[in-house]
């Protein structure tokens, strides 16, 4: 982490990377960001998801009595992926979730709502 820092300030034009910034904090930051009127993009996803996630559920299923897998990388607290989860366990009853994210906090919250 030092040297990621170290190698973003002595640059010309700073910068530290992204993935700094994702500590449980940062993410709960995010995730208000994420709700503000100016941006869309994930009220965008999450309309997308909402409406097809029963045909993404449909298509990553026909032909196969296999268990399906779903990885995710980014995946935060998982409230937009959850759809496409109920619609793959609604389906078939059963499917394999791998979120992958820098920050631990949001998994850990992820885990526990969709578990329940």
């Amino acid at each position: 982490m030092a040297q990621a820092v170290r190698d973003g300030l002595l640059r010309d034009q700073k910068r530290l990377p992204p993935w700094l910034f994702y500590d449980t904090e940062g993410s709960r930051l995010y995730e208000l960001i994420t709700e503000l009127p100016e941006y869309y993009p994930c009220r965008t996803e999450r309309a997308i998801l909402a409406r097809y996630a029963r045909d993404v559920a449909e298509r990553a299923t026909t032909g196969s009595d296999e268990e399906v897998s779903v990885v995710e990388l980014g995946a935060g607290t998982a409230t937009k992926t959850q759809l496409v989860l109920a619609a793959m366990v609604a389906r078939q009853r059963r499917c394999v979730y791998v979120p992958v994210d820098v920050s631990p906090g949001p998994l850990l919250e992820a885990r526990t709502r969709i578990e329940a």
